[in-house]
């Protein structure tokens, strides 16, 4: 029986830029309402590559009060406590090599792509914003190049708007090990639901991963396909797993 449904934002709960689908969102949020005093449904936890704020208020929307790892596994967000922290691998020497990466983001946005939004909230990763994807696949490759001269330290990985460069002590495989252990949950009782490359590690370690139908092939190849897009297919995953 799974005991914790873990979701990704971006792609899953949501398409960056649209309104939710409001009908599967609503209901999502009031099966992890029920959640709570229903021991048959899984509770709702997030795992995401966004940073705090923004997961916070996601996590507001669906009345979530589990844990909220934001930038893929660089901080826990506590929406009981409030409570803020940072992983244990980020030390002030990854600090320091985090903010180099961000000084060479902030120079190719200078020089090469001003029109594109370095995601000025985040701490531990280095985020890059951009609605054309033929900017976003020419950010990829440089940012690919740039970490390949880091020692193997940084991955990166992408979405259709999106370039993260992430710690590697810190992607979603080590966010979903940290939401495991603090809420003493097996990781083959969780369920976790992505779509791109940077949920494969935690679509790996989970007992039951699920794919939207937008998800990557890549993606489709290790979860479960649930044959609709992003909130509708997060809600036929969470019904699926309500226990008889």
């Amino acid at each position: 029986m799974t005991r914790l449904f873990v979701l990704d934002i971006d792609g899953c709960l949501t398409t960056p830029f649209v309104t939710p689908h409001w009908e599967s969102f609503s209901r999502i949020r009031d099966l992890n309402i029920r959640a709570k005093h229903d021991p048959r449904i899984p509770k709702l936890a997030l795992l995401t590559g966004r940073p705090q704020p923004y997961a916070e208020a996601m996590a507001q929307m669906l009345d979530i009060d589990m844990p909220v790892v934001f930038e893929s596994g660089g901080g826990l967000f506590d929406p009981v406590t409030t409570r803020v922290r940072f992983a244990p691998a980020i030390t002030p020497a990854m600090k320091a090599r985090v903010a180099r990466m961000r000084t060479w983001g902030e120079s190719l946005l200078s020089e090469r792509f001003p029109q594109t939004m370095l995601e000025f909230a985040k701490h531990t990763d280095v985020g890059f914003v951009d609605q054309d994807p033929g900017v976003i696949a020419e950010i990829y490759r440089l940012c690919r190049e740039r970490a390949a001269c880091e020692d193997g330290l940084f991955e990166v990985h992408h979405t259709e708007i999106s370039v993260n460069v992430i710690l590697n002590v810190c992607n979603k495989g080590e966010g979903l090990k940290w939401i495991a252990q603090e809420t003493g949950t097996p990781l083959d009782k969780i369920a976790y639901i992505g779509d791109s490359s940077g949920d494969l590690t935690a679509l790996r370690l989970a007992g039951r991963p699920f794919a939207p139908v937008n998800a990557t092939d890549g993606v489709k190849a290790v979860a479960e396909v649930i044959p609709l897009p992003t909130s509708q297919a997060v809600l036929a995953a969470y019904e699926s797993l309500i226990a008889p």
